[in-house]
């Protein structure tokens, strides 16, 4: 995504059968397809889908975090609760 930006139409070789290519471009290569949820999808440019991405990865960090402070208080619980018997 993040090279995505810096052009519009990239040149490739098409294959043209088996053994065969021919010069060609591809275009609107900075447009992606971005997953809203529900399979419903939206075009975005690179440079916005890269954004998507970081806010997305920063709740995915937030739910880890929550989660590894959870798991070590229960951990925590249980042994104290095997250090009273």
């Amino acid at each position: 995504l993040q090279e995505l930006p810096t052009k519009t139409r990239r040149d490739i070789m098409v294959p043209m059968g088996p053994k065969a290519f021919m010069p060609g471009q591809l275009v609107h290569t900075n447009e992606v397809l971005v997953l809203l949820g529900e399979n419903y999808f939206v075009e975005r440019s690179a440079k916005q889908a890269e954004g998507i991405v970081e806010r997305r990865l920063e709740v995915i960090r937030g739910l880890m975090d929550a989660t590894v402070k959870k798991a070590n208080d229960i951990a925590a619980r249980a042994d104290l609760s095997g250090q009273a018997k």
